[in-house]
């Protein structure tokens, strides 16, 4: 027994062959969205952020967003400048610069935010939102007195 879609009874349902007029009625729109699709798809695979797993473009690791005490900012380090930059996260516009030699990368843990770097020491806290440095000889852990 033949079990094909079509040998299915289906109510309501009329399938009919598609005829050579209307397929060159409709193949300009037919292939006008495809074309569109093709680009659309040519530009998102250029696109520099979207690159392989190992050839990662952007470091996440390199952006921090910190919200408290009525504040809103967006941390960026930047290691080819030897900067991090704090942004307004609603605006977008530059709140300081504080250079930050050899950094590579940061992570931020509650109102702490760790700067790691290459350059001695290799691990720095800066306190936010008051923007000071902790110095610590004990590798830069911060006590729980502070």
């Amino acid at each position: 027994m033949n079990k094909s879609l079509l040998s299915v009874p289906m109510p309501g349902v009329t399938i009919r062959p598609i005829r050579p007029e209307w397929l060159r009625r409709h193949a300009g729109g037919a292939l006008a969205a495809l074309s569109i699709v093709l680009v659309c798809w040519l530009a998102w695979s250029a696109w520099p952020g979207q690159r392989g797993v190992d050839d990662p473009v952007v470091d996440v690791r390199t952006f921090a967003h910190w919200h408290g005490d009525g504040r809103d900012w967006l941390l960026k380090a930047e290691p080819a400048q030897g900067l991090l930059t704090v942004y307004d996260a609603t605006d977008g516009r530059p709140l300081r610069r504080l250079p930050v030699a050899g950094v590579k990368e940061i992570v931020l843990e509650g109102d702490w935010l760790f700067v790691i770097g290459d350059a001695k020491p290799r691990l720095r806290l800066l306190r936010l939102p008051q923007m000071t440095w902790r110095h610590d000889d004990r590798a830069g852990v911060p006590s729980p007195r502070q």
